[in-house]
């Protein structure tokens, strides 16, 4: 998301817009926040309240443009599998590939 207040407002598109995948990722972020017993580079409490600023603004701010539920998910599992091949997890659902003549 801009940080509005660090660019001159003339600078700014006249229209923005916030895809229903964005503000889906946005939602995760305070959840993600890992505890001070796990990292050292922010403090925990900070950090959630400021992933949770960010998302509520967006969500005050804007209405989300919606995707195709089966064309997005198509999409995203193809670049969790393309980005991140060495990674499994079981949440990707199955590999994506050519359709074969016995899937009809």
């Amino acid at each position: 998301m801009i940080l509005r207040s660090w660019i001159a407002p003339d600078e700014l598109p006249d229209e923005m817009a916030i895809s229903a995948v964005t503000l889906a990722e946005l939602s995760a972020g305070p959840h993600e926040v890992r505890p001070d017993t796990e990292q050292d580079v922010y403090f925990e409490a900070a950090e959630r309240a400021r992933r949770l600023d960010v998302l509520q603004r967006a969500e005050h701010e804007f209405d989300p443009i919606p995707f195709d539920a089966v064309a997005g998910l198509g999409q995203l599992l193809t670049v969790v599998t393309v980005t991140r091949p060495e990674v499994p997890n079981e949440r990707q659902g199955a590999p994506i590939r050519e359709p074969r003549a016995t899937d009809r």
